[in-house]
């Protein structure tokens, strides 16, 4: 009777290791490449960068329209439907490639002739091939296959460290580094394909017809997915939005001193996405909507989630703002000095931020996107409110002032609609 828990178990340890293995390589592969080419660029060109990329993540958003999410979940709690999930899903994804090239080239066009323009254009494009691999990702999480997305992460950091340094190394400029990261995510675009293709897809019960489209299943997706994505929209946009405006009141320099604190900030998100992209399926299948499963409040496993999640961020949190001044001295540079404020205040958002990314899965796999959908719009102008008193007065500061206070309001918000944690029931983890 205890064989299976057993091995339950220990099949989770080994997706976590391997995700956090994979993700941490990714991870690594985007720091060195950032600490490699800011103090080459230099401070101002390097804004620019961290600019147009920026703008890029934002535009990917129209091709994602939630279906990763939506598909991950999807296969959790029915993966007897799998090729018509993954279909509609694809389908869907390629169809937006076209109002994503319009969006992209305005974007070009509105930019001054030459350089400014090309390196728009290559980091759009090193954007959308990214989205992709992350699409695969998102279905072979939804399989539990975490060794193939392991490989289509671990291959997109290493081609796109590999490109982005020898591009930058021979030809020594903003645009190269553009087109060497261009050329590297196109690769690891490729590849992801072709992994996503050897993963055995026929599955018991499942007799939908290879590449068969299907409107039910269509339908389902758009109805369930366009609320997710529009709530992923709204928080990137609040995540995103403060270099735009940092930009605009501050300039490139301001941005790219910023961005260096940020870049630091960012990676200490390594250890909770890897956590609950491992836990985000059986979430999924322990909040199912079929009527043959329970509806609980709380689980044992979302309470040591949080519990877990929440230590994680104040030890990460009290590293970062001890090291702080010879963090951004010793990776960036005596040209980003002044980023080490902004690390400072942004090492006091660490432990909300880790609390977030747990909070928010449990409202999606519970089904509550709308709720959260609604939640995101006002956390958008709220934080959009705030930097615009706090950046021309305190520049990449204020920004980050921002964020935490943004992140404070989105944590009681989620414990707000999901309610107070009760007694769990039994549970594997």
């Amino acid at each position: 009777m205890m064989a299976r828990p057993t091995s339950e178990l220990r099949r989770a340890a080994a997706s976590l290791f391997i995700k956090a293995v994979s993700s941490s390589l990714e991870k690594a592969c985007r720091l060195l490449l950032v600490f490699v080419a800011a103090p080459v660029l230099g401070v101002t060109s390097f804004g620019t960068f961290q600019f147009a990329s920026t703008v890029a993540s934002l535009l990917t958003l129209c091709t994602e329209f939630g279906l990763g999410t939506w598909t991950t979940r999807a296969l959790a709690r029915d993966i007897e439907r799998a090729r018509s999930i993954v279909t509609a899903g694809f389908r869907f994804r390629t169809a937006a490639i076209v109002p994503y090239v319009l969006l992209l080239g305005s974007f070009a066009f509105a930019q001054a002739p030459g350089d400014s323009r090309r390196v728009c254009i290559l980091l759009g494009l090193a954007a959308l091939a990214g989205s992709f691999v992350d699409y695969v990702g998102a279905i072979l999480r939804g399989y539990e296959d975490f060794r193939r997305e392991a490989a289509a992460n671990a291959l997109r950091g290493v081609l796109t460290l590999t490109a982005g340094l020898w591009a930058l190394h021979l030809l020594g400029s903003l645009v190269g580094f553009a087109a060497g990261l261009a050329i590297g995510a196109t690769a690891s675009a490729g590849l992801g394909l072709l992994l996503l293709r050897r993963q055995p897809r026929v599955v018991p019960g499942d007799t939908t017809p290879p590449s068969t489209f299907d409107s039910t299943t269509a339908r389902i997706a758009i109805g369930e997915a366009i609320p997710m994505w529009l709530a992923a929209v709204l928080s990137t946009l609040y995540f995103r939005s403060d270099v735009i405006l940092v930009r605009y009141f501050c300039g490139n320099s301001e941005v790219g001193a910023y961005a260096a604190a940020y870049r630091v900030f960012e990676a200490s998100t390594l250890l909770p996405s890897t956590i609950m992209a491992v836990a985000f399926p059986r979430l999924a299948r322990d909040h199912s909507t079929l009527p043959s499963h329970p509806q609980p409040r709380w689980t044992r496993l979302e309470g040591r989630l949080v519990g877990l999640l929440v230590g994680l961020g104040v030890l990460a949190g009290v590293i970062m703002y001890v090291a702080s001044d010879r963090a951004t001295d010793w990776v960036f540079g005596i040209g980003f000095a002044r980023s080490a404020f902004s690390l400072r205040v942004l090492a006091l958002d660490v432990p909300v931020l880790f609390l977030n990314f747990a909070l928010a899965p449990f409202l999606i796999a519970r089904g509550k996107e709308r709720r959260y959908l609604v939640f995101a719009a006002l956390l958008l102008v709220l934080n959009v409110g705030i930097n615009l008193v706090t950046v021309p007065r305190m520049g990449g500061a204020g920004a980050a002032w921002a964020t935490l206070a943004t992140d404070v309001v989105r944590a009681i918000g989620c414990v707000a609609v999901l309610g107070v944690p009760r007694a769990p029931r039994p549970s594997l983890f």
